[in-house]
């Protein structure tokens, strides 16, 4: 420590600096938002636009992914109508969702909101095969609202001869399958055409746990099959089953675990590659969704 001489106490006295600030905007306070959008079987659905907007003007737009998410990252806390639209390659476009027709209108009030959308659309599988029963990779399919109506999409087959096709729900839809060469003379030959329609397969299947359980000691195991619409013990069919819904009521003892399956052509479905979900329980519980 020293004292300041006269000189330094001038420049103090004297000293003129000026500093360049700027003061940081105030955040903006907002949610982050998901919207989940699937089919009316609970298919998720891509590359759907799902639109946020208030009385008079759309305020935000995102397109969903592969999963069918669409994420919006701060939407300012309010109220909204959300609309979604869905568009096929060759130009067709519909409003699949409409929150303000039925009368529903969404707060987003939380910093993080997920919000799950049923859509009028619907998904079709298609799986072609060749004679040999080896994939057709080299292929499309035309889709048309009549038998020889305007064709409304293509699909081209991916490697494994599959493609996915999802538009209005309660519709009929037609497809031809064309087989694609170009070292053939002809090179679009018509493989097959039929028509597909949309059918409600559920199914209820009600297991009485008491009749069915196998005892080891104080402990019991439930293992059972369930089937699609078209499958049996002896024979598996075409019909997959995309939801299920499982409820375990009037449970006198403790689930500890539960697993589920799926069974392939051959009738297995032991091993990690067939377990489709699995939950242990750390607690005891008695009902379970």
């Amino acid at each position: 420590d020293r004292a300041l001489s006269y000189d330094e106490l001038q420049w103090v006295y004297n000293f003129n600096y000026s500093i360049d600030a700027s003061l940081l905007q105030e955040n903006e306070q907002g949610a982050k938002v998901d919207i989940v959008v699937r089919d009316v079987d609970g298919r998720a659905v891509p590359n759907a636009v799902v639109f946020l907007h208030n009385e008079t003007s759309i305020l935000y737009n995102k397109t969903t992914n592969d999963v069918g998410v669409a994420s919006f990252s701060i939407i300012p806390y309010d109220f909204y109508n959300i609309t979604v639209n869905f568009s096929l390659s060759l130009g067709a476009e519909a409003i699949v969702y409409n929150s303000s027709i039925i009368g529903e209108i969404i707060e987003f009030k939380g910093l993080q909101e997920t919000k799950n959308l049923y859509v009028n659309l619907t998904t079709i599988d298609f799986e072609i095969d060749d004679y040999d029963e080896d994939p057709m990779n080299l292929g499309h399919v035309n889709i048309s609202l009549t038998p020889s109506g305007q064709v409304i999409e293509t699909l081209t087959l991916d490697s494994d001869g599959k493609a996915t096709f999802q538009w209005l729900n309660g519709s009929t839809y037609y497809y031809k399958v064309f087989y694609d060469n170009v070292e053939y003379f002809k090179q679009y030959t018509l493989l097959n055409s039929s028509s597909i329609e949309r059918k409600d397969l559920f199914n209820e299947t009600i297991i009485l746990a008491n009749q069915t359980a196998s005892a080891l000691g104080n402990n019991f195991i439930i293992d059972e099959k369930v089937y699609g619409y078209d499958s049996s013990l002896s024979s598996i069919g075409k019909t997959r089953i995309i939801k299920a819904n499982i409820k375990l009521r009037n449970m006198t003892d403790y689930m500890t675990t539960l697993s589920v399956y799926y069974v392939d052509s051959q009738g297995g479905y032991e091993g990690t590659d067939h377990l489709i979900y699995n939950k242990d329980y750390s607690s005891n519980i008695e009902e379970d969704d």
